[in-house]
């Protein structure tokens, strides 16, 4: 992910510590270490965790409508991604709280306009905002991998490393292993029952009831 461009408005942060509704940063033909400086309390962490596409604020752990003052705010975020430019603006209203999300991928509009279509995509572009906020995007304060719990750590490297499907895949194989363990359990109990059929003379009637069973089966796994 590399960043472009952000332009805000109406966000707290910025207007206490700077005293200006609207801030713009081009990050376009910079290269290297960027280092941002000014003085506590000069909206520092505002600006930098304005430049995550998601709609919050990790260090505070607030979403991006808790942080802004004025009806018409805004986060309009410009950033490449796998060589492709993105660009995602969310606007949002201080007094009724309602926000609009876009998404655009090399200018092809990838939502409407409603904010759960934004963080859908925003998940299928950049993956499930923990792991992003533990690797991409490392926000003030964040936990480091080392400070989490092995079930936490365990989750991370599961997401990072795509090993979602393979754990299905082994789920979907248990299940099959146990399926064809029982018909296998089941096959071995036929063989002794003919064989009693057969001493007793009655075979044709154990093979009809054998035949019957088999169609039952069949039918159910069929629903």
């Amino acid at each position: 992910m590399r960043l472009r461009s952000v332009k805000l408005r109406g966000l707290i942060g910025l207007h206490r510590g700077l005293g200006v509704d609207e801030v713009e940063l081009n990050l376009r033909g910079l290269s290297g270490v960027i280092a941002l400086i000014g003085q506590n309390g000069a909206g520092k962490t505002t600006l930098l965790e304005s430049l995550s596409p998601f709609r919050t604020f990790p260090s505070r752990n607030i979403g991006l409508k808790d942080g802004i003052q004025l009806r018409d705010s805004y986060k309009d975020l410009s950033f490449e991604f796998n060589g492709k430019e993105c660009r995602c603006l969310v606007t949002a209203d201080s007094h009724s709280g309602k926000s609009d999300g876009f998404l655009w991928l090399d200018g092809e509009p990838l939502t409407t306009g409603k904010i759960s279509e934004l963080d859908e995509q925003l998940e299928k572009l950049l993956g499930p905002k923990d792991t992003f906020f533990q690797s991409v995007f490392a926000a003030q304060s964040a936990e480091t991998l080392l400070s989490l719990k092995p079930a936490k750590r365990k989750e991370f490297f599961v997401e990072f490393l795509g090993l979602g499907k393979l754990q299905e895949y082994s789920a979907r194989a248990k299940e099959v292993a146990g399926f064809v363990a029982g018909k296998i359990s089941g096959l071995q109990g036929v063989v002794p029952r003919i064989e009693a059929a057969i001493a007793a003379g009655c075979v044709q009637e154990e093979l009809s009831a054998e035949r019957d069973r088999a169609i039952w089966i069949t039918k159910w796994q069929e629903r």
